[in-house]
């Protein structure tokens, strides 16, 4: 009995890690698109761009950044 308990206990502390690292790495991945699409937007913004030109621009330069999914 005591070692199922150990076995079940083993297998929370897993899983409980591998929740943790998975939600780092789509916070890292939120962070760096977020961080792309306002360097996108300041650049177009530089550049003078308003409206759909604006628009256009940044979704262009965000898709050639290599952004992650």
């Amino acid at each position: 009995m005591q070692s199922r308990s150990l076995g079940l206990s083993l297998a929370a502390i897993i899983l409980v890690q591998v929740a943790t690292v998975s939600a780092a790495h789509a916070g890292s991945k939120t962070q760096h698109n977020s961080d792309v699409k306002a360097q996108c937007i300041s650049d177009g913004k530089a550049r003078g761009l308003k409206g759909k030109a604006l628009y256009h621009d940044v979704v262009e330069c965000f898709h050639k950044s290599g952004f992650t999914h």
